[in-house]
Parts: C-alpha cells; structure tokens; sequence
C-alpha cells in the first residue's frame, strides 16, 4: 500500500512538473502550444496519474477487505469465546442445581421428621385435654358414625355459603345442625370432623 501511494504521489509530481513548466512560458508560447497541443495530448499527460490512481484504490480495497477479513475473524473468535464460556457457566449452574438439590434432600427429611415429632406431640396432648374434658369415647363413635355414611353422601352441606363463612371465622363459634331423629345429623357431623 504505501509504494502505492509514494507511485500515486510520483505521478502527481510528474503531472504538475508538466504543467508548472507549461504555465511557466510566456503567454504567447503558451497561445501557439494550445493550437499546437490537441486535447488529446492532455489527456495523455494526465493518463500516468489515473493508472497510478486505479492501481491505488485496488489496493487500497483489498487491504481494507484483508481489515474487515480480520475484524471478522475478531468477532469470530469472540463469538466463540462467549459460546465456550456460556457453555462453561450452563455446566456450573447445573452442579451448583445439583449440589442445593442434594443438600436440600438431609433438610427436607430433618424438617418432615420434625414435622411428625411435632405433630405427635401436638395429638398426644390433644388426646389429654380431651381425655381431660371428657370421658366419652369420641373416636370409636366417630368411627361408627364414618363408617355408615355413603360416599359422597352430606356433601351439599360443604357447598353452602353459612358452612363456608362459618369455617372461615377467625372465632369459635356453634355449627347448629338440627332435625327430627333419624334425618341424619349425626352423619352430617362425622362429615364436618373429617372436612376439618
């Protein structure tokens, strides 16, 4: 590129040489040579300047695309780069996944045991205060009130609005079921307890 340039830059020198020395003569030299000297002539003086010019912008084009050749390999190379590390990171993001899922494992299984301790505490002194209260056998009655109930029998009971809004009082508060004997009450009561 650069003997490109110092060809072009000669070639300029040359032409304006000529045209130095043209110019330099007196006017009427200068008169009897432009009758003399055709367009053509000119043309030809000025030939050297525009060969040596094409041949620069060839040049000057291919070095540019060797440039953006390399600048596209740079990005390619980057491109890569980032595909490596992306891969990497997706790998290191699996096995930490898998380490918290390992490690979660031994705390899920401490926390459902101290669920079930804590959940057989909770019943067996529920069993006392209410062994306390009352002698009556409440269980096996419930039981026996469970198991003659059909399935799927009460449960329009579940659906009304005042079981609803009285299930979600914050307050204790009396569920009255009445009726004649026989209707059902009991049934309906052992279908409440299993509901809570």
């Amino acid at each position: 590129l650069s003997e490109a340039i110092i060809d072009l830059y000669a070639a300029i020198l040359g032409y304006l040489a000529g045209t130095l020395h043209y110019f330099g003569l007196n006017t009427a030299v200068r008169l009897i040579k432009s009758v003399v000297v055709s367009k053509d002539d000119m043309k030809a003086r000025y030939e050297p300047v525009q060969i040596v010019q094409a041949r620069f912008r060839r040049i000057a084009e291919m070095a540019e695309a060797q440039d953006l050749g390399g600048l596209v390999d740079g990005i390619q190379g980057i491109e890569q780069h980032l595909k490596q590390k992306t891969e990497r990171d997706e790998v290191q993001m699996q096995f930490l996944k898998e380490a918290i899922k390992e490690l979660n494992q031994p705390i899920n299984r401490i926390d459902s045991r101290l669920a079930m301790i804590q959940d057989g505490i909770e019943q067996q002194v529920r069993t006392q205060i209410l062994r306390a209260i009352s002698t009556i056998p409440y269980g096996s009655h419930h039981k026996t009130a469970s198991k003659g109930r059909l399935e799927g029998s009460g449960r329009w009971l579940l659906s009304k609005p005042v079981f609803g809004e009285w299930r979600k009082r914050s307050y204790s508060s009396v569920l009255w079921l009445h009726g004649i004997p026989g209707s059902g009450k009991t049934k309906l009561a052992s279908l409440v307890v299993d509901e809570i």
